[in-house]
Parts: C-alpha cells; sequence; structure tokens
C-alpha cells in the first residue's frame, strides 16, 4: 500500500506536467526568438554588403568625374541595379534612397545612400552608406540630423540637392 492517498498522487502529477508545459514553452519562444533575430543579422548584413558594392560603384564613377558623385545613381548601377537596389528586408519597397551632389571635397560623414525604411519599422535604425566608404546604424534622430545637415550645407554652398529612390520608384521618401 501505497503512504499517501491517490488525490495528492493525481495533484502532484497535475504540477509536474504543468512544470514541463511551462518549460517547453519557455524553450520553443527562446528558440523561435533567437531564430527571427538571426534572420534579421542576415538581411542586415546583406543589405549592408549592398550598400558597400554601390560605393565601390559610385567612388569609382567620382574618382573618374573630378570628384563629382553622378546625378543619377542609375548611370551607375547599370546590369546590377535589380539586384543592389532591392533591400533584403523590403523586397517590395524601394530599397534604398541615394543622395545626389555629394562631392569628394565634403566631410567624411556625408551620406550617400541610406535605406529607405517603412515608417513602421524606423525605430530598429537605418543603415547608411557614408562618403568614406563606410557603412553606419543610425538611429532615426541621428539619421534626420545628419542628412538635415548635410542639406543645409548643400544649400549654403548652393549646389543642387535632392534624394532619388533606387529600385522601385513608386513609393516617395520622407
Amino acid at each position: 500500500m501505497s503512504s499517501a492517498p491517490p488525490a495528492v498522487k493525481k495533484s502532484n502529477f497535475v504540477i509536474f506536467f504543468l512544470i514541463i508545459v511551462g518549460i517547453c514553452g519557455a524553450a520553443g519562444f527562446l528558440t523561435l526568438r533567437y531564430v527571427a533575430l538571426q534572420g534579421v543579422a542576415a538581411r542586415r548584413a546583406q543589405s549592408r554588403e549592398r550598400l558597400l558594392a554601390m560605393g565601390k560603384l559610385l567612388a569609382d564613377r567620382a574618382n573618374t568625374n573630378e570628384g563629382r558623385y553622378p546625378d543619377k545613381i542609375d548611370e551607375v548601377l547599370g546590369a546590377h541595379q535589380t539586384e543592389l537596389a532591392t533591400n533584403p528586408s523590403w523586397p517590395d519597397e524601394a530599397g534604398y534612397v541615394y543622395v545626389t551632389g555629394v562631392r569628394n571635397s565634403d566631410p567624411p560623414e556625408s551620406l550617400l545612400v541610406y535605406e529607405n525604411v517603412p515608417p513602421e519599422k524606423r525605430k530598429i535604425g537605418r543603415l547608411v552608406l557614408r562618403r568614406d566608404a563606410t557603412v553606419e546604424l543610425l538611429t532615426e534622430d541621428q539619421f534626420q540630423k545628419r542628412l538635415s545637415d548635410q542639406e543645409s550645407r548643400a544649400s549654403a554652398q548652393q549646389r543642387p540637392w535632392r534624394t532619388e529612390t533606387v529600385g522601385k520608384a513608386e513609393r516617395t521618401t520622407e
């Protein structure tokens, strides 16, 4: 004969079962979160590589054009446009935005190309390609300030300044 009555054994089983279910649920949540974060990191790495590739093409053009970057990025991307202009995080949107009017004499942190991030996703930051060929992740506030400062510099020097979407042109910027 057992020492505990049957009701106690039944309640111990329920507690044990709930603990096991809780552990499995937590493990599943952590696994799914890890997989999602890895996907975000992979897409961000692809976007970084695309920005660097565009930067190399733009720098080559500027070096052969008296330090001036082209007015239209389509002139530079050519056959690579479909691949490079698609942001892996938002493939159905215009992938990137090109800032015209940049010159080699501008500060190294001047923006050349930046991710076209949907408004609801801007809290995660944006990858930007700087004139010095580095890619940087900026918060939305940092990005807006840098873009505004760059526009002010161009206006003070009476240079044309505008932004142009790269890829699907249906989407407007800012």
